[in-house]
């Protein structure tokens, strides 16, 4: 399959910095198609927040490219029979959430030293060939665009006196709780991961058939920026990023 990619980033209204980040890289492992997307959503009651998101993606974005990339040779038998999707799958997902776990460690440990308040929602997808695994923590989301919405990841949030309160994140208290989702890519649809202030006034209707026609990359940019547009249209005012992925 095809991939189709875009991606968009905005600060919220009156705020003087972006804390969401984010990450994509696709490259080949031999014949094998291999893709990684992050998006981080920095707490936005902590003033260094950004600085959590931001070590995060560039984690995972180095753990793709040394660990990854570099080493592709690792992934060729003695036998110079390559490996099957499945045994390269299963090694790069655990590999992924150790790396996770480290960069929990990581980012925590920095934060600390430097006396920031800092901490971040994170989710992941990994897709090798049609496989893929999602990671998340904290309430960042991805969806699954087709004839409808979808929402493949799990909320780990809860409302306090009408405001929503994070019972997971990344580098800080109360940690992190790993959320794995596995299944196949499915053809024609749309990946959706997105921070709140993206979702949260997500216009399901518009989504679903502006993706539906999107047919290059630059169709796919054009959607999450239209989707932005419609979102600060009807109020939204939260630092705002996405990453759409399209396999056609």
């Amino acid at each position: 399959m095809k991939l189709l990619y875009g991606y968009f980033s905005e600060h919220g209204v009156d705020r003087e910095k972006n804390q969401d980040a984010m990450f994509f890289k696709s490259d080949l492992f031999g014949k094998y198609n291999v893709c990684v997307a992050v998006v981080c959503d920095g707490i936005g009651s902590f003033a260094d927040s950004d600085f959590a998101s931001g070590l995060t993606v560039n984690h995972i974005g180095e753990w793709f490219d040394r660990n990854l990339k570099a080493n592709r040779d690792i992934y060729i038998d003695a036998k110079s029979k390559r490996k099957s999707v499945r045994t390269i799958y299963e090694e790069l997902k655990n590999s992924l959430l150790e790396k996770l776990w480290l960069i929990h460690a990581v980012v925590s440990a920095e934060t600390e030293a430097r006396q920031f308040k800092a901490g971040t929602t994170v989710c992941v997808l990994l897709a090798v060939e049609n496989l893929y695994c999602l990671y998340s923590t904290g309430d960042s989301r991805i969806h699954e665009i087709g004839s409808d919405v979808r929402q493949l990841t799990e909320d780990q949030s809860t409302e306090i006196n009408g405001k929503s309160a994070l019972l997971h994140c990344l580098g800080c208290f109360p940690g992190p709780s790993f959320k794995r989702t596995e299944n196949k890519i499915q053809k024609n649809r749309t990946y959706l991961l997105a921070t709140d202030g993206f979702y949260r006034r997500l216009d399901h209707k518009t989504a679903v058939k502006i993706f539906g026609k999107a047919r290059t990359s630059g169709e796919i940019d054009a959607c999450i920026k239209l989707l932005y547009e419609y979102s600060r249209a009807a109020g939204e005012k939260d630092d705002s990023t996405s990453i759409a992925l399209k396999f056609v």
